[in-house]
C-alpha cells in the first residue's frame, strides 16, 4: 500500500482532512496510472518503454498533471464552496500534494532535497493555475476551434516544453491524456458536501510526525 494510499485510509481524520486526503491520493493515483497507460501502449514514445521505470521528463507529466487535477478541483471548490471555503480546502490540498509527493519521490533523500522540489513545485503550480484560470473549458460551439480550451493549451503547453522535437504528435495525444483529468475530481463535489466543520484543521503531515 502506496503512502498516499495509507494517508487516505486514515478513519480519524475529520472531515475536512479526510476530504483532502482522499482528494490527494485519488489525483496522485490517477496520474501515475494515466502515464504508465500512455507508456504501455506507447501513445507517447518519448516517455519510454517501462511503465515501472519514471525518468525525469516522465515524471514531469505526470506532474503536469496533478496540476490539471488540482485546478479542476479548485474549479469545483469555488463553484460548491464560493471564495472563503474554497481557499480553505485549496490551501490545504495544495499543501497536502506537495508535501506527499515529496516524501513518496524522495523517501530517502533529505529534508533540504524534498523542500527544493516542494518548491519547484509548488512554483509549477502557482504559474499552470494562473493560465489555466483565462481558459474555457470547452470551445463555445461544437466547431469552435480549440485554441483557448484548457485542455488543449495544457496539452501545447507541456508538449512545446517537454517534446519539442515532435510536438504536434505530443499535443495530439497528451490532448487525450489531459481529457481524462476529470475523472480524477469527479467525487470532489460528494466529499465537500460531507464537510461540516470548516473551522480547525490537522495538518496531514502533523500526522507522520
Amino acid at each position: 500500500m502506496g503512502l498516499f494510499e495509507r494517508f487516505s485510509r486514515k478513519k480519524s481524520l475529520p472531515p475536512l482532512a479526510q476530504a483532502v486526503a482522499e482528494t490527494s491520493a485519488v489525483i496522485f493515483g490517477h496520474s501515475v496510472g494515466v502515464v504508465r497507460g500512455i507508456i504501455r501502449h506507447e501513445a507517447l514514445p518519448g516517455l519510454g518503454s517501462d511503465p515501472e521505470y519514471f525518468s525525469k521528463r516522465t515524471w514531469a507529466v505526470v506532474f503536469e498533471l496533478v496540476v490539471m487535477c488540482m485546478h479542476l478541483a479548485d474549479r469545483i471548490a469555488f463553484a460548491e464552496l464560493g471564495p472563503e471555503r474554497r481557499s480553505r480546502f485549496m490551501d490545504r490540498l495544495v499543501a497536502t500534494i506537495s508535501h506527499h509527493l515529496a516524501d513518496s519521490i524522495f523517501a530517502n533523500k533529505s529534508d533540504e532535497i524534498k523542500e527544493s522540489f516542494r518548491q519547484d513545485f509548488l512554483q509549477l503550480y502557482g504559474k499552470r493555475q494562473e493560465f489555466y484560470a483565462t481558459l474555457a473549458l470547452a470551445p463555445a460551439a461544437q466547431d469552435a476551434p480549440l485554441k483557448g480550451t484548457l485542455f488543449w493549451e495544457a496539452a501545447k503547453l507541456t508538449a512545446d516544453t517537454y517534446f519539442p522535437d515532435d510536438a504536434g504528435s505530443a499535443t495530439l495525444a497528451l490532448m487525450v491524456v489531459f481529457g481524462q483529468c476529470p475523472n480524477a475530481v469527479k467525487d470532489v463535489e460528494a466529499r465537500l458536501a460531507q464537510v461540516t466543520d470548516w473551522g480547525g484543521f490537522l495538518w496531514p503531515w502533523g500526522l507522520r510526525r
